[in-house]
């Protein structure tokens, strides 16, 4: 949303000016320039570099928090030309009520960066996680994918690896178990599977590793808490994870993309009391897992599914 609202703000501000002039501008929710502080929704800073051509632009809420960061190679600021950096805000809490209305400090974390070299996309880029760690890695050459790339879990294990080449995947591409080795390879060529290699016996290895599993309807108990819920956005989704122990209790529920502070405080609390569950295995013991799941609002209405999940334990790795 953030990397959006930049672009628009830009092909905005382009618009509006032949050169880009130093100075502070506002901008509404739709990324226009306005000269009414009421209206606007964030803020950019426009500073020309001393002793360069090059002009870097920050992007700011209301509050200071910073949106992106970006360097452009002209006063037009049609060449982004260095490191740029995307910010979303995420709530650190569940809240206080004030006067009547619910109050969530929220912190504004890193969404993506890396780096432009005369208007296209070169290097890594980076995408992360909420909480710091680095979520996705991407190479880029003159705007495609073309090199390595890697998914990870939140404790920084590698996940997927494979790469690419002017776009397309090639060679093997390798995903891993949570013990850390292969699961399977698959083979590309020009973005085609040629061959698919599994390195375990599917059946005995998901008789001793498994998700864990709610001991009851879990749907039916989140739509039941969620039931009296007045939804104020018709259309939106609340993505949530938690550890579920090796002695089945669920915990620490922490929310990935949220939908409504009081929405999404009413869904960690209701993982926070659930009933037990059946814990993961991996090589036949309980162990810790994260569990996320996504909540889709649909025209007031609510679907519930599950995500990815991942052990908690060495090596650590996403299944």
């Amino acid at each position: 949303m953030s990397k959006l609202f930049f672009v628009l703000f830009l092909l905005v501000f382009a618009s509006f000016f032949a050169e880009a002039q130093p100075g502070r501008v506002y901008l509404t929710g739709s990324g226009e320039i306005t000269t009414n502080k009421q209206l606007a929704t964030s803020y950019a800073e426009i500073t020309q570099l001393t002793g360069d051509s090059a002009w870097m632009v920050k992007q700011f809420d209301l509050k200071g928090g910073p949106l992106s960061v970006g360097y452009y190679k002209d006063a037009q600021m049609s060449i982004p030309h260095g490191k740029f950096t995307y910010y979303h805000r995420v709530a650190s809490g569940p809240g206080f009520t004030f006067n009547g209305k619910l109050v969530v400090d929220s912190v504004n974390c890193v969404m993506s960066s890396g780096y432009y070299i005369n208007g296209a996309k070169t290097g890594a880029w980076l995408d992360y996680f909420n909480n710091g760690p680095k979520k996705t890695l991407r190479t880029f050459k003159d705007n495609l994918l073309d090199g390595l790339y890697q998914t990870y879990n939140e404790s920084g294990n590698v996940v997927v690896e494979g790469y690419y080449v002017n776009n397309k995947r090639e060679g093997d591409w390798c995903m891993l178990a949570s013990d850390s080795t292969a699961v399977y390879t698959d083979i590309y060529k020009h973005d085609k599977v040629l061959k698919h290699i599994e390195y375990m016996n599917t059946v005995a290895y998901e008789k001793l590793n498994k998700s864990a599993t709610p001991k009851f309807d879990f749907e039916k108990y989140i739509s039941h808490i969620a039931g009296s819920y007045t939804y104020q956005i018709s259309t939106g989704q609340l993505t949530v994870s938690f550890t579920v122990t090796k002695e089945g209790v669920a915990i620490n529920p922490k929310v990935v993309t949220s939908y409504e502070p009081r929405f999404d405080y009413l869904i960690s609390q209701a993982i926070l009391n659930s009933p037990k569950w059946t814990p993961a295995l991996v090589k036949g013991q309980p162990v810790d897992q994260v569990q996320f799941y996504t909540i889709h609002i649909v025209n007031s209405a609510m679907r519930l599914e599950l995500d990815n999940t991942y052990h908690l334990h060495k090596n650590t790795t996403r299944r």
